[in-house]
């Protein structure tokens, strides 16, 4: 899970700072994937029973047990008590979720890209620092 992770978050942040078209059609590609990847560890019962396991050791340390206690929680929230329907519906809500979440995103990066504002008037720039007027020029 940690290497996916990993790299689809290495994905996230292209998408936010050299967001291009073949980028989005590959994110919008891969992410239903990734989605179905990340639920599948966070909803296995036999991960979540070893967690459980782990978590009533007596020689952990405190930051062990943390980690172990916050893994117990995510599993929880990401659906592993549910069966069935109830986790087929759950799941079908987190891509849709995924999907809605990065149109929402490239709208906003689309709009903050497009944005522009003519400034007529000194007054308007008054009190910017020399170099940003520079680079705003």
């Amino acid at each position: 899970r940690a290497p996916l992770e990993y790299a689809w978050g290495v994905v996230g942040h292209l998408m936010g700072v050299k967001n291009s078209e073949p980028l989005r059609e590959a994110h919008q590609k891969a992410q239903p994937e990734v989605v179905k990847a990340m639920s599948s560890y966070s909803q296995s019962k036999a991960v979540y029973t070893a967690f459980n396991a782990l978590a009533s050791q007596q020689d952990l340390d405190d930051a062990q047990r943390r980690v172990v206690e916050k893994q117990l929680k995510d599993m929880v929230l990401a659906g592993v008590g549910l069966d069935g329907p109830e986790q087929t519906k759950f799941n079908e809500l987190k891509l849709e979720l995924a999907e809605l979440s990065t149109k929402f995103s490239n709208h906003v990066l689309d709009d903050t890209k497009a944005f522009k504002k003519k400034v007529t008037s000194p007054d308007e720039v008054k009190g910017f620092p020399d170099s940003l007027k520079a680079a705003t020029a």
